[in-house]
């Protein structure tokens, strides 16, 4: 049985070359473009990657919605808008990693690696 990751990215390139990555090493990707829509998806998913600024509710706030239902999964909190204070923020929410943009498809890899082992 696949592991199942949610992919939170309101920009559709990205998110189509995250998910085309994802496939390839075997996963089941799930696609959202607003936290509004992910937290409904979030249950069917093993692990969520999810852009901190998003339109609507942004990535930290999808991260509180999801652990105040009692989710989970394992959060990994991307962002081209990275600060040591959101990573730290991130981190204290409960996000399993912080991921800076731009990345490459084998950083992204080793951190999705490293959230399921």
């Amino acid at each position: 049985m696949s592991r199942r990751i949610l992919v939170v990215e309101d920009e559709e390139k990205l998110r189509r070359v995250i998910e085309l990555q994802l496939r390839g090493a075997g996963f089941e990707v799930l696609q959202a473009e607003t936290a509004e829509d992910a937290l409904l998806r979030a249950s069917g998913a093993d692990l969520i990657l999810t852009d901190l600024r998003l339109p609507g509710m942004d990535g930290l706030e999808l991260l509180k919605a999801m652990r105040s239902q009692q989710l989970q999964q394992p959060v990994i909190v991307m962002t081209a808008f990275g600060t040591i204070e959101k990573a730290v923020e991130a981190m204290k929410s409960g996000a399993e990693d912080f991921l800076p943009k731009p990345f490459s498809l084998d950083h992204l890899m080793a951190v999705v690696d490293k959230a399921f082992a």
